[in-house]
């Protein structure tokens, strides 16, 4: 068995230096293409955030890099137009999305919201929810972990710093409709990933600017077949 050699993750990146506007859209649209594989042969990943979103190790400027996406501990088979399974709080808190929060049914519009959480994060360098005490990344989902309430409590103060984040202007306007179509659909549904690429695609960049860097030895998961 072989294994690739991968280079950090976004959230890596992040802590390391400010990514531009044009590179997080490009990210975006990478772990999109990401997605909609994994999305297409039944699987949702449920887990998606920076730290599971990871660079090609070493790759070369002039080429355009696939971001990998990595972890599939927590996926789940997803078929569209049947009914989700029975839901159970999976994911991290501060990128998990609202019905996972609420522990309701599961389908592809929810790894987008958190793929939107991602770009939030890497727009802002924070979210706006990060380090309330309930939003503790590091405690697990069951008899030791969180509360249907406190669930639900990290829930309801994410949307409430969410909108005030929006009316100061610290959300982007794309990231404001990307949210805007998740939100609007069922479990059941399959997001518009064209309608969610263009909003990517505008004033997009290489990611060249960014540089050559250093790897490490993941599981990989490729938006290519």
């Amino acid at each position: 068995m072989t294994m690739e050699l991968l280079g950090p993750s976004l959230h890596d990146l992040r802590r390391r230096r400010v990514i531009a506007a044009p590179q997080v859209k490009a990210l975006g649209s990478h772990a999109l293409d990401a997605l909609q594989w994994l999305h297409g042969r039944g699987y949702l990943h449920r887990d998606v955030k920076p730290e599971n979103l990871v660079m090609p190790h070493g790759w070369v400027p002039d080429l355009e890099p696939a971001v990998r996406l990595i972890d599939l501990g927590m996926a789940q088979q997803w078929q569209a137009g049947q009914d989700p399974p029975r839901p159970t709080f999976a994911g991290t808190p501060d990128y998990a999305s609202t019905a996972s929060l609420y522990e309701n049914e599961l389908g592809p519009r929810d790894d987008m919201e958190s793929l939107a959480y991602t770009l939030l994060y890497l727009w802002m360098g924070k979210l706006p929810w990060a380090g309330l005490p309930d939003m503790l990344s590091e405690r697990t989902s069951g008899p030791n972990g969180w509360t249907r309430e406190e669930l639900a409590a990290m829930a309801e103060n994410r949307e409430s710093l969410l909108e005030n984040a929006m009316q100061e202007g610290g959300v982007p306007a794309f990231l404001e409709d990307w949210l805007e179509h998740c939100l609007h659909l069922q479990p059941k549904d399959l997001p518009d990933y064209g309608y969610l690429r263009s909003l990517l695609d505008e004033e997009g960049a290489p990611l060249a600017q960014m540089g050559p860097v250093k790897g490490r030895i993941a599981k990989p998961l490729c938006a290519e077949e």
